[in-house]
């Protein structure tokens, strides 16, 4: 949430000739409702069983770069699923930054009924308790004051030395 993961991802999939899937927009192509009706409507338990199947689509598929919802590692099985298939990579980001990324953003279920000090609460719970998953991921790279094209030449290096 707010790190980077669509933006990055579609620059990667440009540059290394993959397929691109934003998890959350291929969510709602299958729902035909964008995420925050299906919070509203559906709830978050609802979502996240489309999440994970739609994760398990997804991960059947080669050369092909994943943009995955902040939740979706915690999805029972989801970080081995995902390893499995390819590496992963924990986009980092300060809660400061992310807060100024989605500020505009009235499409965040999670937070967008929250005022600020709530807002700012809620992203540093969810970043603490999804930490331990994410520090699964084969590496992380701070997305914090880098431009997404530095951070692509990280990532192709990373993947080449790998």
């Amino acid at each position: 949430m707010g790190v980077g993961k669509t933006t990055l991802g579609r620059r990667l999939a440009e540059r290394i000739n993959h397929d691109f899937i934003d998890l959350d927009q291929a969510i709602e192509a299958r729902a035909k409702r964008s995420i925050s009706e299906l919070f509203n409507v559906e709830g978050e338990a609802k979502f996240r069983e489309l999440e994970s199947k739609e994760l398990k689509r997804v991960l059947i598929r080669d050369n092909v770069v994943i943009a995955t919802g902040g939740g979706t590692p915690t999805l029972s099985g989801a970080m081995e699923s995902m390893r499995e298939a390819g590496m992963v990579i924990w986009l980092k980001a300060s809660t400061r930054t992310i807060i100024s990324r989605i500020a505009a953003c009235t499409e965040r279920p999670l937070l967008m009924k929250l005022n600020a000090q709530e807002r700012q609460e809620r992203v540093e719970s969810m970043l603490a308790s999804r930490e331990p998953l994410y520090n699964r991921a084969d590496f992380a790279l701070d997305t914090d004051h880098q431009d997404p094209e530095s951070l692509v030449d990280l990532i192709c290096a990373r993947i080449q030395s790998s």
